[in-house]
């Protein structure tokens, strides 16, 4: 031990916590902290989602996300200097701070001012105010996001989980209270006032600690310059590169899905990147604490493992078994489109500990180089992932990017982690608690890292995973100006009356008032009362697309009401050549007049030519329709899979078809969309009928082999 940590530690004994014990009040405070913030968070959207419109929480959540990424670059590398370097500042940890703050709040106006500058204004920036208003919230952010680390230097990280807590609850309560203003600039500043107070008060207690704790009266024991220009030079790398992914990925489903689906992406990445803060926010004690007290790193690195272990696999649990609970509170749809995201985080989030073990024990070290090409390597696999999975998996394409990413840095970082431990451990003093385990044991705590690289295989397992062959053979997103026409490439139109077979009422056309685009990334087919008849659409993909094997699905909001009838279904290519029913008929999704169950079946030709049906029906509450959910269809060898978000209702295979009945399913299909008004189905319309009566189409995705 050095003469100046025997006189740091004489010094501190009244008021220091011993080091481990201080490492784990720490790092449990923000344990749960973050926790409990992560719930709160969810909360936080939840009553957005249930209280303002889906496009203003789509667009606050874009605004936020990048705001507190833009924060996070702004720090420029200076938080993990606090991290590293106030525990042996000395007398130098006042000017440091103020420096440090004053330099993070200039560059949080300038980095908003440059997305304002030359980011997308449309439809991020709606107005002047909101132009002017961003980069003030960049510097608000980053000033908050600087004082998590600078706690932890100061060896009090508990005060920003307090800090952290705090907010949380002031923002919930300020969006509630706020919520009569239902627009988009009042969930950000609900978010970003509250922000600001918790970050002034924090700020002033740690500058009075710095002042006046005997840690801080000591001589600086800084390292030469030279070495801390390195680190901060690898520091503001990691950090850049850290922030640049999730910076972007917000704007790549804004784009790429539209401002609804970012809603719903919002929504459950708030849980997501809460564990992921959290598991982060375990290293950030541990490299103060081996800063302040060098001489028991064996010992608080060992600490440190154990917590991780403990805190990735809850971690990964937590989001199997409460968070799709946690998204129900939200509503159905924002379960339903997360499910799959959740899923997929509760495989990478134990690799994510990988790393951040790794990235505690390198910044121990000073040594940056190799966690900083990771970092590097990630990027531009949650980038590039993001951008090609989301275009034909929407939301749930970016967990796919971050577990590539995840488990490609898990696979590169284990083993210098593991040999890290090793060197630690040979190198004890030799106390008696410390004293070295035998092999046996060392690999039994070494295996609590593995622990965290194996759950993901069994996770996978319960993921519906695309097959290796597919190909998105189109991907509709139904983006352009309201009342135009949907891409003529892809879509074409029955028109017409005379039953259409099944004696229906409406007459279908292609005019803007029964088919168009609402300008929010949607298709409406609208079916109107026109004097004593009924008009409506029915789009078909014929003679543009079709697909043999592979899956069709669609995200729908269905009309109800006395003789309606909308059906998302498939018809066979050749229906003019051969007739129908020998064509084959797939109906993905009918529902007839108050939608009290879902029907989905298969129509084919008997040996006689005579029609046979296989039917499915889910009976439901009627509201179930009147929020979006995704029907799809999935087209194999011999069977046929029908289902509704993650659930399959229905299963048809050739083997089960008696004799004299024909599979006819392993050929083209092309696809309808259509509202059709009576018939001997669903019964006439009447007085109660809605007219208008609109299904709003989201999105349809065609992937085949």
């Amino acid at each position: 031990m050095s003469a100046r940590a025997a006189v740091l530690d004489q010094g501190d004994a009244a008021a220091d916590l011993p080091a481990e014990r201080n490492l784990r009040l720490n790092t449990v405070a923000l344990i749960a902290s973050t926790a409990s913030t992560g719930v709160l968070g969810l909360a936080f959207w939840a009553v957005t989602a249930r209280l303002f419109p889906p496009a203003e929480v789509g667009l606050a959540s874009a605004l936020i996300s990048s705001a507190v990424l833009l924060s996070t670059m702004s720090t420029l590398g200076l938080d993990v200097l606090y991290e590293r370097f106030l525990p042996i500042a000395g007398v130098r940890a006042p000017a440091l701070l103020r420096r440090g703050f004053l330099l993070v709040a200039a560059m949080g106006l300038l980095t908003g001012a440059v997305l304002v500058a030359v980011g997308p204004r449309d439809p991020l920036f709606q107005s002047g105010w909101a132009m002017a208003g961003f980069p003030l919230m960049v510097l608000v952010l980053a000033v908050f996001a600087l004082l998590d680390k600078a706690s932890a230097g100061l060896g009090v990280a508990r005060w920003a989980a307090v800090k952290n807590l705090v907010h949380a609850v002031a923002k919930l309560a300020a969006v509630a209270a706020l919520a009569i203003w239902d627009h988009a600039v009042t969930i950000v500043l609900s978010w970003t006032l509250t922000a600001a107070v918790a970050a002034l008060c924090t700020y002033v207690v740690l500058q009075r600690r710095s002042a006046t704790h005997p840690r801080w009266r000591q001589a600086a024991d800084l390292p030469p310059r030279r070495q801390m220009w390195s680190y901060f030079g690898s520091s503001f790398g990691i950090a850049s590169l850290w922030s640049i992914g999730p910076l972007v990925v917000p704007l790549i489903v804004v784009t790429q899905v539209g401002q609804a689906a970012n809603a719903y992406f919002a929504v459950t990445w708030a849980m997501i990147s809460a564990l992921y803060l959290m598991m982060h926010l375990v290293v950030s004690p541990y490299v103060a604490e081996v800063a302040a007290h060098p001489e028991q790193v064996a010992a608080l690195s060992w600490r440190m493992v154990r917590t991780m272990a403990v805190v990735a696999v809850a971690a990964s649990a937590g989001l199997v078994l409460v968070g799709p609970l946690m998204l129900g509170l939200a509503g159905g749809d924002y379960r339903s489109e997360g499910h799959s995201l959740l899923w997929l985080a509760a495989a990478f989030l134990p690799l994510s500990g990988v790393a951040a073990v790794y990235e505690g024990f390198s910044r121990v070290q000073r040594k940056l180089a190799l966690y900083l090409s990771v970092q590097a390597l990630m990027t531009v696999v949650i980038i590039a992932g993001s951008w090609v999975a989301t275009r034909s998996m929407g939301i749930t394409g970016v967990g796919w990017a971050y577990l590539g990413a995840e488990a490609l840095s898990a696979a590169i970082l284990i083993g210098p982690a593991v040999a890290w431990l090793r060197r630690v451990r040979a190198g004890q003093d030799g106390r008696a608690r410390h004293a070295a385990a035998g092999a046996g044991r060392v690999w039994l705590r070494v295996g609590s890292v593995l622990l965290a690289t194996a759950l993901p295989v069994t996770l996978l397992c319960s993921v519906d995973r695309p097959t290796a062959s597919a190909a998105v053979m189109m991907f509709d997103d139904f983006n352009g100006p309201a009342g135009s026409r949907p891409d003529p490439a892809r879509w074409g139109y029955d028109l017409g009356g005379g039953g259409w077979g099944n004696d229906e009422s409406q007459v279908y056309t292609d005019s803007p008032d029964n088919v168009a685009l609402d300008g929010d990334g949607h298709l409406v087919i609208t079916a109107r009362r026109d004097g004593d008849r009924f008009t409506s659409a029915r789009l078909t993909t014929k003679g543009r697309l079709s697909f043999v094997h592979g899956r069709a699905e669609a995200r729908v909001r269905l009309p109800r009401g006395a003789g309606l009838h909308p059906a998302f279904w498939l018809l066979g290519d050749d229906v003019d050549a051969v007739g129908w029913p020998r064509s084959g008929e797939l109906d993905v999704v009918e529902t007839i007049s108050d939608a009290r169950f879902i029907h989905n079946g298969a129509i084919g030709p008997d040996t006689d030519g005579r029609e046979y049906k296989l039917a499915g029906t889910l009976p439901i509450d009627p509201p179930f329709v009147d929020d979006f959910h995704t029907y799809w269809v999935q087209r194999d060898p011999g069977v046929i899979s029908m289902g509704v978000d993650d659930r399959t209702t229905t299963v048809f295979r050739a083997g089960d078809l008696p004799a004299d009945e024909q599979w006819v399913f392993d050929k083209p299909f092309f696809l309808l969309l259509n509202v059709a008004v009576g018939g001997t189905w669903p019964g006439p319309a009447d007085d109660t009928t809605p007219s208008p009566a609109a299904m709003t189409v989201d999105w349809v995705r065609v992937t085949g082999d």
